[in-house]
């Protein structure tokens, strides 16, 4: 979908592991109160995001919210006002 080039698929496969390690440190330390563990890992999952999109240019930027969309989320398009 987003066409990444070889070094842009490294950089996002270390931003992904640093990603998923400081979740499970989070998670698995007990340092953080469990009352603040769920902003904290939104936090890690905002910055690597950010981090992500610092990577890609601007065809890629404009295609990356649909790609990290979660997939019970509809497309806002298909979303209606109640």
């Amino acid at each position: 979908m987003l066409k990444l080039t070889e070094a842009q698929q490294a950089e996002v496969a270390k931003i992904l592991a640093r990603q998923h390690e400081e979740i499970r440190r989070l998670w698995s330390e007990g340092k953080v109160p469990p009352n603040y563990r769920v902003s904290a890992m939104r936090a890690i999952n905002d910055r690597a995001r950010d981090e992500i999109r610092a990577l890609l240019n601007d065809e890629q930027k404009e295609k990356y919210p649909a790609a990290v969309r979660p997939a019970a989320s509809p497309p806002p398009s298909q979303t209606s006002a109640q």
